[in-house]
């Protein structure tokens, strides 16, 4: 049996536990072999060292989504712990890095309907 802690500095712990503790309880879920315990800042993993790799490698890709957008969603949470990491990274800045306005609430994009038109704009008459 393996312990690792890992630290949870950089991001609000209410963010990344969420409101109690609903995604830690998806964590516990999705690793059911792993003892998970937080306290403040940390999160302790006990169990198998290749099931702490998986989980460790989850919890990372979660703290880094917290870091660029602020919050996350559960359902989000939650297809970050069970999805394939290549459908799960949001690339979506690198696909189209000039649609996105601004990260509205819980991290959505937000982004422009309609393409740009001149044409509605007139100079002013003098």
């Amino acid at each position: 049996m393996t312990d690792t802690i890992i630290n949870l500095e950089t991001v609000n712990p209410l963010d990344f536990f969420g409101v109690n503790n609903a995604k830690l309880d998806i964590l516990k879920k999705k690793f059911p072999l792993l003892k998970i315990l937080s306290r403040g800042t940390q999160i302790k993993l006990s169990g198998a060292p290749e099931q702490i790799k998986a989980a460790t490698e989850k919890i990372k890709l979660a703290i880094s989504y917290l870091e660029r957008n602020g919050s996350m969603s559960n359902n989000y949470f939650d297809q970050i712990l069970g999805g394939d990491d290549t459908e799960v990274i949001d690339n979506f800045m690198e696909r189209n890095p000039n649609e996105v306005l601004v990260f509205g609430p819980n991290g959505k994009s937000v982004r422009a309907r309609t393409a740009i038109r001149r044409s509605w704009y007139r100079k002013p008459k003098k």
